[in-house]
């Protein structure tokens, strides 16, 4: 919330105040040069207008606050939001009645233009209804990003419509918009294939009969715990015995690192910067947003590496220390590439379960050495799918390594590819 109680910000002449000027200034040459007194007078009284209406505009003082509130306050790319506007009076007396809009960070650079009532004089004592004026708009951000909206402007003019001065009355406000979302298909890493099968590509979340093992009978051992049919098998007393379970897991590993990505731009991105700085970038952090979401939803630990920085807060769920997901989407949103050296290599890399958590691989044309550094990040037991997003690279490094390559375009449907991925087995794959 900011307060603006100075004097217009910026006062100009309107197409109407200029057109005064000039006419004045010109009658003033016509009135010299042949000594007409009545042109004199006139283009005196035309200019003398144009000060005074400046000189109004520019000595008002505009006692406003106004107070900007985003519902709701996180917003995917192409989503809308709607922002509630609340514009009051603080000065003693009336103010008149004026125009008011918002900044925006995107073409056309503001909201529509609307109108702001006369509001009532401000009292000490008590607030009336009169003194405010509830307003709003609504914005579809066209790309995620940390945008800072505003400041808040309102335009006053004079009595004669030749001069406008505009005020600040509010400041900036970040909003947070968030890649797009995806829903995917299937539950966990199963997903429907063409012929209708579902192939499952993990282990079940859920335990069953083959969770349980069986040891020989202890003296102490309840006898409601006996296994009777691996007794009758073993010849002796058996008891269950049950396999302490953990969640499943799931790593994702993007790249973040500038040089793996042919279409990346050389120029330092900016606060708000409208132009992404990668298109391949921009449909892997909202492929990676849509996963992470939907394997969670479906009861995994999910955990996100980066070759490069630490910029993107974990979604694992199920521990006080992991992030929840709009914690997740809101790095997400200010994720950028890098320039840096390559993460270090987590000492926990590899998953609890024994080594046989999926592993997840996004990137666009890897160097070398990002090749080297993901591939490091998996468990040779571990099942291992890269997806190359508008590659010209070769997959034959990672295919050596034992992963299952799926080369996607742009304009590949992130469902789509995720199905590709969940059902994906040995060989390469392409969805066009």
């Amino acid at each position: 919330m900011a307060k603006g109680k100075g004097r217009s910000s910026r006062t100009r002449l309107t197409r109407r105040g200029r057109i005064f000027a000039g006419a004045g200034v010109g009658l003033l040459i016509v009135a010299f040069a042949t000594g007409n007194r009545i042109l004199l007078l006139g283009a005196l009284l035309a200019l003398i207008l144009v000060i005074v209406a400046f000189a109004m505009v520019r000595m008002r003082r505009l006692q406003l606050k106004a107070t900007r509130t985003f519902f709701p306050p996180i917003v995917e790319a192409g989503g809308r939001t709607r922002a509630a506007v609340v514009i009051e009076n603080l000065a003693h007396g009336e103010s008149s009645a004026a125009l008011w809009y918002d900044t925006l960070p995107w073409y056309p650079g503001y909201t529509t233009p609307d109108y702001l009532p006369s509001l009532g004089a401000h009292r000490d004592r008590f607030t009336h209804p009169r003194t405010r004026s509830n307003l709003g708009y609504s914005i579809e951000p066209p790309r995620r990003g940390v945008f800072a909206i505003g400041p808040i402007e309102v335009e006053t003019g004079d009595p004669f419509s030749l001069a406008t001065g505009t005020a600040v009355v509010a400041g900036t406000q970040e909003l947070i918009v968030t890649p797009a979302l995806t829903d995917f298909p299937g539950r966990g890493l199963s997903a429907d294939a063409g012929d209708g099968t579902s192939q499952i590509v993990q282990r079940a979340a859920t335990g069953s009969e083959d969770d349980l093992m069986t040891r020989e009978y202890r003296r102490g051992d309840a006898l409601r715990r006996v296994h009777w049919r691996a007794s009758a098998r073993h010849g002796e007393l058996m008891v269950r015995q049950e396999e302490p379970r953990t969640r499943p897991e799931a790593r994702i590993i993007v790249d973040m690192r500038s040089d793996g990505y042919l279409d990346a731009s050389t120029d330092a991105p900016g606060p708000g910067d409208m132009e992404p700085e990668s298109e391949t970038f921009e449909w892997i952090i909202g492929f990676v947003a849509s996963m992470a979401l939907h394997l969670r939803g479906s009861g995994y630990a999910v955990s996100v590496l980066e070759t490069a920085g630490a910029q993107l807060a974990q979604p694992r769920g199920g521990a006080a220390r992991d992030a929840t997901p709009e914690e997740f989407l809101r790095s997400l949103a200010a994720a950028q590439l890098v320039r840096d050296d390559f993460a270090a290599m987590p000492p926990d890399v590899h998953g609890q379960d024994g080594g046989r958590a999926p592993v997840f691989a996004l990137v666009s044309s890897p160097s070398d050495a990002t090749v080297d550094w993901i591939a490091r990040t998996r468990h040779p037991y571990e099942t291992g799918t890269v997806v190359m997003v508008g590659s010209r690279g070769s997959a034959e490094v990672f295919e050596k390594a034992g992963w299952t390559c799926v080369r996607v375009g742009l304009d590949a449907r992130p469902a789509d590819v995720w199905t590709t991925v969940a059902a994906s087995s040995r060989g390469g794959a392409r969805v066009d």
